[in-house]
């Protein structure tokens, strides 16, 4: 017989409910419920988790750094063709705000523009993503 965290736990709290021994309760449980359980809320069992890291800030956006962290190699001018720490060009197609480079415009014609993680609008966009592809929880 296994016994899982969720198990010990759940006994643990039915014993000091029933005033019972862990022993006695960790039977019952294992007896009562031959089926797996929901996780209850706040528990990450089974939950995808995924790590979110708010690298990359634009000139103007209003963060202390007021540079192009992340987007070039010299943060106090804006990317271009000689000034880039890019390695693909996002799609920034779902940003409300984003900044101008000083690249010309995309090959669509669209001003080759990027975002900011320091914009709450983009950690927005971001977690909404992690919602529609089933990210339950990040860190």
């Amino acid at each position: 017989m296994s016994v899982s965290r969720r198990t010990f736990l759940a006994a643990s709290a039915a014993t000091a409910a029933a005033g019972t021994t862990v022993g006695t309760a960790l039977t019952t449980s294992l007896t009562a419920s031959a089926r797996p359980v929901a996780s209850p809320p706040g528990d990450v069992v089974g939950k995808i988790t995924v790590g979110y890291q708010g690298w990359f800030a634009c000139a103007g956006d209003g963060a202390p750094i007021n540079g192009w962290w992340h987007w070039s190699n010299n943060w106090g001018q804006p990317p271009s063709p000689t000034n880039n720490a890019l390695g693909s060009w996002p799609d920034v197609r779902d940003y409300t705000a984003t900044y101008q480079t000083a690249y010309s415009n995309l090959g669509n014609g669209q001003p080759a523009k990027l975002f900011s993680s320091y914009d709450q609008q983009t950690v927005n966009t971001h977690f909404r993503w992690m919602q529609q592809n089933g990210c339950d929880t990040a860190t």
